[in-house]
């Protein structure tokens, strides 16, 4: 969610990063930690190689992370609220 704040507000943030306001500080040290630097041209690259996709301009495997992510999220939830008996387990089909 980092990457996605600084990539859609980056050009916003004025001034050194360890200055910005606090979430965006905040954002700023886990891009720079991750190898982004300011007015980097090659900011996606590096942070897409971070994230494990070397060819970064394969952004299928991003959505392919994402979703492997939510399945096993809904996976994890369902388990959860079943064995508390919130929710009845999915019927075999």
């Amino acid at each position: 969610m980092r990457l996605r704040i600084y990539f859609k507000h980056g050009e916003e943030w004025r001034g050194a990063w360890g200055k910005l306001p606090r979430n965006e500080c905040y954002t700023a040290q886990i891009i720079s930690a991750a190898g982004a630097g300011r007015g980097s041209t090659g900011n996606f690259q590096r942070e897409a190689k971070v994230l494990g996709n070397r060819k970064f301009s394969d952004t299928r495997k991003f959505a392919k992370i994402v979703s492997e992510w939510a399945e096993k999220l809904e996976s994890s939830y369902r388990t959860e609220l079943t064995q508390r008996g919130l929710i009845r387990s999915k019927s075999p089909t």
